[in-house]
């Protein structure tokens, strides 16, 4: 194979000039080098894919808070640490970090579902939102809500009992002694 192996790059499909035949040289003439912050083995990032990278990260981050400024502050009246947050979220059709790269109409559409909030007004909301109130007589009140009335402790033991009968541990009802 002589000097032909030396005309392919192993990491790379381009073609290398004949001659350039030594690690350094093949390297910096086809694309990634290995730097101090890339991982053991991993080739780090041109800095050509890196322009681009931090270009769409601002190009992003500038759509971004040109909708929060045409949309004002949170209604508490913060104007720090906005966030953009879906009014509805069973309405929701997409994460809020994929909006920004979509085409106007699109983002538009669901932006649409949105609103500016501060963060502790968006945790708030979030909470309310998720938050599902704890029922008396089920399990979940007894082991969280350490509630150990009647009906949460029956609910408990039922739910134990299930478990001994499922692993075969206990078979039936247990019985009372007289």
């Amino acid at each position: 194979m002589g000097n032909n192996s030396c005309l392919r790059n192993q990491r790379s499909p381009v073609r290398i000039r004949p001659g350039a035949c030594n690690l350094e040289t093949s390297l910096l003439t086809v694309g990634p080098t290995v730097g101090p912050s890339a991982p053991a083995g991993r080739p780090s990032t041109s800095p050509h894919r890196q322009y681009h990278r931090d270009y769409q990260r601002q190009w992003i981050a500038d759509r971004r808070q040109e909708w929060i400024d045409a949309h004002g502050p949170c209604a508490c009246g913060s104007t720090d640490g906005l966030e953009v947050d879906h009014i509805d979220p069973e309405q929701k059709a997409m994460e809020v970090s994929a909006i920004w790269s979509r085409r106007a109409e699109v983002r538009a559409v669901e932006l649409d579902k949105c609103q500016v909030l501060c963060r502790p007004c968006h945790e708030k909301k979030t909470f309310k939102d998720r938050h599902v109130p704890r029922q008396h007589g089920t399990v979940r009140m007894y082991k969280r809500g350490k509630c150990r009335c009647a009906e949460c402790r029956q609910a408990n033991t039922d739910y134990r009992r299930q478990l001994k009968i499922n692993s075969g541990v206990l078979v039936g009802p247990r019985r009372k002694h007289v």
